[in-house]
């Protein structure tokens, strides 16, 4: 079993994230679409899924545009 990701972790993953691979996003714009986009930031509490989200969602949103 996977032992599920508290908050200061999560906040941790997504700052290792964007240190370590070329994204177009910064740390707070991750954490900020995990916390509006219903039940993502629940999904995200699990590493796999996690990982999976934070490839994901800068392409689910057009440069420059708000989230």
């Amino acid at each position: 079993m996977i032992a599920p990701f508290t908050s200061d972790q999560v906040q941790d993953y997504i700052e290792q994230h964007v240190l370590k691979n070329q994204v177009l996003w910064k740390a707070r714009e991750y954490a900020q679409a995990l916390d509006i986009t219903p039940g993502l930031k629940d999904l995200a509490r699990n590493p796999f899924p996690m990982t999976l989200s934070l490839e994901v969602l800068p392409g689910m949103v057009n440069p420059g545009e708000h989230l």
